[in-house]
């Protein structure tokens, strides 16, 4: 399963390789000698100030793990990898978001995070645009209730996702489900790599790479909508957190396991619906050998950016 995800994340806890940083000089060559400057600012969270270029360089080089992370970065702009695609005779639709041109430019390198050939086999799968709910479910909140809204949101986000596909109309998620300043996490662990991504404040990125993310790897969703399969649980002040899991598939071979979980909070300027403020999403490559659970020792204790007080409702569970 690694070798079909790695476009989209690659190895953490790294550095980066020689071919990768040279890959990185040739378009951040286009960016300004004062962006530069800024974006190593960025990378090293302020600790260090470039004088030069070559300085600026070697601290994004040297902070940043993987290349789609450095691509990814706001100076880093659409317009500045078009351009780059453009320079190099590769032609991309100028609307395509920052994700498809990043994915254009690795075809382009011949370039794979985990060293390992991308699946080419189409999807057999025919696209199926019939309508669905726009806004997600909001039940009355009720203790006794939580666990039957987690399975209803658990239905309806994937039924939702699995009808995004690259030949369709419907390429990606909706931004509306989700809060502006949401954030992501992307995690892929299999016997070749263990990756990570991260979006931190944009709901577009994180729909973007929702999206991405099924339609490149033409995965297929099957949640575990048993109560072994989904977990709802809320705060004090009105959270809910929803936890998933399912089985991944690609045409008729079940590739893997998923486990993701959603923060989700009521938006009042927009009729009181709930949105995703937060979601972290673990995809796992192995055999299956019986359905998922979502067990005790489950993807929640080890997400970094859950607030304690859901760790320990799901600890206590």
């Amino acid at each position: 399963m690694c070798d079909s995800l790695c476009i989209v994340i690659s190895s953490c806890c790294r550095m980066l390789s020689n071919k990768e940083k040279e890959y990185l000089k040739e378009v951040l060559k286009l960016i300004s000698e004062n962006d530069l400057h800024l974006l190593a600012q960025v990378v090293t969270n302020n600790m260090i100030i470039p004088v030069t270029t070559e300085e600026a360089l070697d601290a994004i080089f040297l902070h940043s793990d993987t290349v789609e992370s450095v691509l990814l970065r706001r100076k880093v702009s659409k317009k500045i990898l078009f351009k780059y695609l453009h320079n190099s005779n590769v032609p991309v639709n100028p609307s395509s978001d920052k994700l498809t041109m990043i994915s254009t430019i690795f075809q382009m390198w011949n370039y794979h995070p985990c060293d390992e050939p991308m699946e080419s086999t189409e999807p057999d799968q025919e696209c199926n645009m019939t309508s669905h709910e726009t806004t997600i479910p909001k039940p009355d909140i009720d203790v006794r209730e939580i666990h039957e809204m987690a399975r209803h949101f658990t239905h309806w986000f994937y039924s939702m996702l699995n009808q995004v596909e690259v030949q369709c109309q419907k390429k990606e998620l909706g931004i509306e489900h989700f809060w502006q300043d949401c954030n992501m996490c992307l995690v892929l662990n299999s016997e070749k790599c263990c990756s990570k991504l991260e979006v931190k404040g944009n709901a577009s990125q994180v729909a973007q790479l929702i999206s991405y993310t099924k339609t490149h790897n033409k995965l297929y969703f099957n949640p575990n909508l048993s109560n072994e399969g989904v977990q709802g649980k809320t705060n004090v002040h009105g959270l809910v957190i929803v936890l998933a899991c399912g089985t991944l598939h690609q045409q008729d071979k079940c590739v893997g396991v998923f486990e993701q979980l959603f923060g989700l909070a009521r938006d009042p300027s927009a009729g009181n619906n709930w949105k995703i403020k937060y979601t972290e999403l673990h995809l796992n490559g192995s055999v299956i050998t019986s359905l998922p659970t979502v067990a005790e020792d489950s993807t929640v204790r080890s997400i970094s950016s859950v607030p304690n007080s859901i760790r320990l409702a799901f600890s206590s569970h």
